[in-house]
């Protein structure tokens, strides 16, 4: 029996350990958002809740269905401009309700953080609108959104983080 007590507490750990972007990352918009009804303009820094250096990220949501698939991913990361700069970097699909996040560092290698859909599953549905349609990486700068929300109730609805965009 304390074994396998011990396998969930150790399970617990591990799990929870692996949500702390997923945690920083809905509590920051939602925090945000319940602060925009307060004021004008608020604001959410993405690097913010990052615990390591990064200069670019793009987001690739997941689908409620199927996965998308690795072909599927690679498609899309190499018909934009930060793909070339990548090295040594291994393309894995993404399970349904789930999006993620892929963190460009400064030394060219990619780190990716993978959460629960922000279409369906949580109570603040997000949105990142884009700075162009032709370029879908956002830079550190960028990534200082504003909040804002597209309903007047304060816990519900969709969060639209629009992006620093020059």
């Amino acid at each position: 029996m304390k074994q396998f007590n011990c396998v969930i507490i150790l399970s617990l750990i591990l799990f929870s350990s692996c949500n702390n972007f997923e945690k920083r990352f809905y509590n920051g918009i939602t925090n945000k958002n319940l602060n925009a009804f307060k004021n004008e303009k608020n604001v959410f820094d993405l690097s913010s809740i990052t615990n390591f250096e990064w200069e670019k990220v793009i987001l690739i949501r997941g689908n409620e269905s199927v996965p998308v698939y690795q072909k599927e991913i690679i498609e899309i990361l190499k018909n934009t401009e930060g793909f070339k700069e990548i090295e040594n970097f291994e393309v894995t699909e993404i399970p349904t309700f789930k999006d993620r996040f892929y963190f460009l560092t400064n030394d060219k290698e990619i780190i990716t953080k993978e959460i629960e859909s922000g279409i369906y599953n949580h109570e603040n549905r997000f949105f990142i609108e884009s700075c162009s349609k032709n370029r879908i990486w956002l830079t550190k700068n960028e990534c200082q959104f504003e909040i804002k929300s597209d309903l007047n109730k304060k816990d519900k609805g969709t969060v639209i983080l629009y992006p620093n965009c020059k």
